[in-house]
């Protein structure tokens, strides 16, 4: 009767006091939204539960009523090695582990592999991984259908905005008595439009040699992203933004591609589109799709009502990690908003610059990870920091001084290298409409203003000066009637 006391009154007591068996988990039944969760570890830190979090929790705990005749709790010590017990846990009826343990292989006749519950502590998938940012795996679904700084040329920031209503279609036409409602801004514009010919001519020798500058100095074509090729296990990879360096390991190494998609390749017709307002009733969505190549800047939204003006077909997408962090919180939680956000970029390849700065690495890797376990088409690769400082110096000899090369220079500079006829579209600095004076919004899906460490107009009359050699053309106006 002693030893049978013993028994009993322990869990009399742990009932009493803890109430495991209700409370030992989180439920939506006992933590309510509104209600306040403190920290044990932090006793400082409190919690509210919002909706977002009250839907994470169960709905009632699985242990209230029931009660198990046998069950296994199972740690990781060494006296388990060559132990034989694997059998006799799995006879149990309830198997509790610790800390996401191995059961394969040699382990199995040892320890079992049978598992109700297993505990995860976050330095176990923290530390005992070589990549420490990557989100364990949802279930399995099926499938649906260097510098680069955020912006460039009005080309990105934010993804999927709040839609702004669209503004009135003007025709292409001279400026009249209305341009003083930019209070001046006429007078730029025009000098800027002297330099851009509406009766654009390639010139096909300027062309070429800017083409064998930009591919002797940077080699785009072979460099411009991170493959198996050109960083192989145990190099290091040099940050563009900053002074540091990572060793590639064989983790990291099987995220990169085999090849570069640009080795040997030449599209005839390429389209840059960046973000810039100027795009807004443009009617240039059909112009953009019909060129062989696609490339877009930082995830745009292309549905609905912006299809008419910027299209749909995408080849590549940037994509900073500024443009998803805000959105989708930074991959932390929720990955499906995202990965569904990407389908409709189909197959291209979502360019991300994984090595420009230390704070862009994880989130990018997350990027990355989500698109494999969700196994949607898009394919991520990485810009090549070598190629972006190569670009950088390049740019410099050309008379850019700004810190950092914006995103479309960075993807104009490569369409030059593996395009014969390179259009550029949405890339227009000013607040104001070179046909019209109308007032634009900074994007063409909204007008939130951009940080820059680049200066806008600097970068903009390097590519008018290129416009006016016959090396690429740009387009400002509505597509039809230029």
């Amino acid at each position: 009767m002693l030893f049978n006391y013993n028994l009993v009154v322990p869990r009399s007591q742990l009932h009493t006091r803890c109430r495991g068996s209700d409370k030992a988990i989180l439920t939506q039944a006992n933590t309510p939204v509104g209600s306040k969760i403190v920290y044990d570890g932090e006793r400082k830190t409190i919690r509210e539960v919002t909706p977002e979090l009250f839907r994470t929790f169960v709905k009632e705990s699985p242990f209230s009523n029931k009660t198990w005749n046998t069950c296994a709790v199972v740690g990781n010590g060494g006296i388990l090695t060559n132990s034989n017990c694997g059998n006799t846990i799995d006879s149990t009826q309830f198997v509790i582990r610790c800390n996401l343990p191995p059961l394969e292989n040699e382990f199995k006749a040892h320890v079992g592999s049978k598992t109700n519950i297993v505990t995860a502590n976050p330095t176990i998938f923290i530390n005992n991984h070589v990549e420490p940012h990557r989100l364990p795996a949802p279930k399995k679904t099926e499938k649906r259908a260097p510098s680069v700084s955020s912006d460039s040329c009005n080309d990105c920031s934010h993804v999927e905005p709040d839609k702004l209503p669209p503004q009135k279609k003007t025709e292409e036409k001279a400026p009249s008595v209305s341009s003083d409602n930019c209070k001046g801004c006429s007078k730029v514009i025009n000098k800027v439009l002297e330099h851009y010919s509406q009766t654009w001519t390639k010139q096909e020798e300027n062309y070429l040699n800017f083409r064998s500058q930009l591919h002797t100095r940077c080699r785009g074509s072979d460099r411009a992203i991170l493959t198996q090729a050109n960083a192989p296990v145990g190099s290091k990879i040099v940050y563009d933004g900053e002074k540091k360096v990572r060793e590639v390991t064989p983790e990291l190494f099987r995220t990169f591609v085999k090849e570069s998609p640009f080795s040997n390749k030449t599209w005839d017709t390429c389209a840059v589109v960046g973000n810039g307002g100027i795009l807004t009733n443009s009617n240039c969505g059909n112009t953009i799709d019909s060129t062989q190549f696609v490339i877009r800047c930082n995830l745009p939204p292309l549905e609905n009502e912006f299809k008419a003006h910027v299209g749909s077909k995408t080849d590549i997408v940037t994509a900073n990690p500024s443009s998803y962090m805000k959105k989708f919180g930074g991959l932390q939680g929720q990955r499906r908003p995202f990965v569904d956000s990407l389908q409709k970029y189909g197959n291209s390849m979502m360019l991300l610059p994984a090595f420009s700065f230390a704070f862009s690495t994880p989130p990018c890797l997350r990027a990355l990870y989500s698109v494999e376990d969700f196994e949607i088409p898009i394919q991520p690769v990485f810009l090549n920091p070598e190629y972006i400082q190569n670009l950088t110096d390049f740019w410099r000899s050309q008379g850019v001084r700004e810190i950092r090369l914006s995103t479309g220079l960075v993807v104009t500079s490569l369409a030059l290298e593996i395009c014969t006829n390179v259009h550029l579209y949405g890339f227009w600095p000013f607040s104001h409409h070179p046909h019209g004076f109308q007032p634009l919004t900074h994007h063409y899906y909204d007008d939130r203003k951009a940080n820059y460490f680049h200066s806008m107009p600097s970068e903009f009359k390097l590519l008018l000066q290129l416009h006016s050699q016959g090396v690429l053309r740009l387009h400002l106006g509505q597509c039809g009637e230029q």
